[in-house]
């Protein structure tokens, strides 16, 4: 290995993931290059001291304590009902059988098409690219848990996030990340006068070099981090889940993912993301 793939698979020496001859023929190099020894000592440290700032959310124990209270007295308080009888399938009158089967193929055969009420028609349109948001009344049941909400550690990573100021400003944020991340960082939403771009940040998200872009909407802040550049073949996609005060979501836009966290109520989040520009 080299120093520069030292540099590239840093965080794949750091994880744990070679296999045993990679790792020593990585260790050899950087025992006897001074330059690539510092370099991972320091990405080893941002690591331990990113990790250590990050703290896990709960609620006060006395608020615990008069949820569950809460829910005791209520449970308490519900009069128990019986379950239902089973039905006999034999009972049922075998002679509505024809009439029943008749009316399933008249409602399968006149079923309305709804294939383009929950999402926005694809069109092409130069720089832009449409966003198929979830409405709250639509079912879950059809979308991959993968891609239903985030996770817990999920959310409490995006948290530590919003409180982190930008270092890059937005007129040099291509130029710049660039040289930070391997794939094409990327804005999600362009600067605008209603939603603008303040900046980014150089971060780490499970061990992998991050784009952090800050937008500000009136007074709210909006983080949209960026892991992944463009995969190629993925639809515009936006779904949203609101967790007490934040707004936490998974955008792919360009074939870009991001993930998304904010104090904004679902609805205003999902017009501005889904703003063509």
């Amino acid at each position: 290995m080299n120093c520069a793939d030292i540099r590239k698979y840093v965080f794949v020496y750091l994880d744990g993931e070679f296999e045993s001859s990679e790792q020593r023929e990585f260790e050899v190099h950087i025992s006897d290059c001074s330059s690539c020894r510092s370099t991972v000592k320091s990405e080893q440290q941002f690591q331990r001291d990113f990790k250590n700032k990050l703290q896990p959310l709960s609620a006060p124990s006395y608020l615990r304590e008069q949820i569950v209270a809460q829910i005791e007295k209520e449970s308490s308080e519900q009069p128990i009902t019986p379950p239902p009888e089973p039905v006999a399938l034999l009972s049922w009158p075998w002679r509505f059988a024809p009439v029943a089967l008749a009316a399933a193929l008249v409602g399968v055969l006149f079923w309305p098409d709804n294939s383009q009420i929950n999402g926005i028609a694809p069109q092409d349109i130069a720089g832009s690219a449409p966003i198929y948001s979830s409405p709250r009344s639509q079912s879950y049941s059809a979308i991959p848990a993968s891609l239903s909400g985030a996770s817990r550690p999920v959310r409490n990573t995006l948290a530590s996030y919003q409180q982190l100021k930008a270092d890059v400003p937005a007129q040099q944020v291509h130029n710049e990340m660039r040289h930070w991340v391997s794939f094409k960082a990327q804005a999600p939403v362009a600067n605008s006068s209603e939603m603008k771009l303040l900046g980014a940040r150089r971060v780490q998200y499970q061990g992998k070099k991050a784009v952090l872009f800050i937008y500000r909407y009136k007074n709210e802040r909006i983080s949209i981090l960026q892991y992944r550049g463009a995969g190629g073949g993925d639809e515009p996609s936006l779904q949203l889940e609101r967790n007490g005060t934040m707004t936490t979501g998974r955008l792919r836009r360009f074939g870009n993912s991001y993930w998304v966290i904010t104090e904004l109520d679902s609805e205003t989040l999902s017009r501005l993301l889904s703003s063509r520009n």
